[in-house]
Order: C-alpha cells, then structure tokens, then sequence
C-alpha cells in the first residue's frame, strides 16, 4: 500500500495510507508512553518486539520485564540505539514522507477526509486484523479486538487497550471532521445561493399606458353620453 500511495495517484489509497499511518503511529506511541508513565518500563514494548538476532545481543535473561535485562556491551549498545533508528523509519518517517508528498500536490486535512470510503476501509481493516489474528493464534473469534502475546511480545495485554483507544481516536475525530466539514460545505452553499438571489437585478415591470385608440374611444363615448 506504502508502495502505490508513493507512486500511484489514486485518492482513495493517498487517504488510506495517510489515516492508517496516523492511527498506528499515535496508538504505538500513546502505548509507550503509557507504558512508562503507568508501569515505569521504558521502551520495553520496543525492545521486546525487535528481530529475534537483534535481541539477543542486547537482552539477557529473556523479556524485559520478565526478568531480563539490557546488556551493556558495546555491540548490545549498538543494536538499542539501531532499533530506534528502525522504530524512526518505519513510523514517524514514513508518515511524514507520505503527508509531505500529499501536501506538495496540493492536499489537506479537508482533502484527506473527502470520501467516507477511506475512513471505513481502516477502521475495517483494523477490526479485520484483530478478527484474524484471533481465529489464526486462538482458533475462534471471541471479539472485535484482538488481545494476546502472540502477535506482539508485551508485558500486560493492557497495552492492547491503550493502543487500540488511541487508534480508534484518530478515525473518530477525523469522522467527525468530515461531519462538520460537510456541514459547513451545505451551509456555505445555501449562503451563496441567498446571496446570489439577492444580487440578481430585478426585471422592470411593465407599465400599461393608454393607447391613442383607447384615448380616442374614451373621448367618442364622452361625446355621446353629453
């Protein structure tokens, strides 16, 4: 999808990837800082779900969390900071690429929500992956919203509900955006239409004025009646 958004010219997927991106981002973000703020664990949703190569050259014992730790070896120093290179690129940068060529070419937050189509399809395609995931790792889909250790290495599945609100918070609002966008979309129409009646020049009415026969007719029964 990241490939046609960079190189096709279709809104609908502009405007897919776009809101999908952003609700990723900021759900993925919100769960870290929650993580930390609530439970003190900095960036071990980030550490625990790095490739397996890379984690053990910087995790000891396992998880973190779980009794593991953070190595401090040079090499393990190393992959930390070359997994927040990796968490960069593939989240707030590739948002930014994509919002900066949609804006070159013209686009806005207006433009972004322009069809309903969009804003479905990735609240669809989330519910779709929690649905999957559920029937693939459980074998029967017990609901919309997908919670477990088998997808994502977390410490509490609490973290599921803080990303999945934040996710979810970004296709409302921009929802609601859409709302009040078309709303005021009709109010400036019928605007325009009221101010465009009030400027039309009004066409003269006809006035009657008495033809020099009607004048002569008057003045023959006048005569006749005297």
């Amino acid at each position: 999808m990241l490939f046609s958004f960079l190189t096709g010219e279709p809104e609908f997927w502009r405007n897919f990837v776009l809101i999908q991106g952003s609700g990723v981002n900021f759900g993925w973000y919100a769960t870290i800082v929650n993580d930390f703020v609530v439970h003190g664990r900095l960036n071990h949703l980030l550490y625990n779900n790095m490739p397996p190569p890379m984690r053990a050259n910087f995790l000891v014992n396992g998880r973190l969390a779980s009794g593991g730790f953070l190595s401090d070896s040079p090499l393990a120093i190393a992959m930390i900071l070359g997994s927040h290179v990796i968490d960069f690129l593939a989240h707030p940068l590739a948002l930014y690429i994509c919002w900066k060529r949609f804006s070159c070419k013209g686009g806005n937050l207006k433009s972004l929500v322009s069809s309903w189509d969009a804003i479905w399809c990735t609240m669809l395609l989330s519910r779709f992956w929690s649905v999957v995931h559920q029937y693939y790792n459980e074998g029967k889909v017990s609901g919309m919203f997908y919670y477990g250790h088998d997808v994502y290495n977390v410490d509490t599945v609490e973290s599921y509900t803080v990303a999945y609100i934040c996710e979810n918070a970004v296709y409302v609002t921009l929802a609601l955006y859409k709302l009040y966008s078309n709303h005021s979309n009709s109010q400036n129409r019928r605007s325009d239409s009221s101010e465009k009646t009030k400027m039309e020049p009004q066409r003269p009415k006809l006035i009657q004025s008495e033809s020099s026969f009607s004048a002569a007719s008057t003045c023959s029964a006048t005569m006749t009646d005297e």
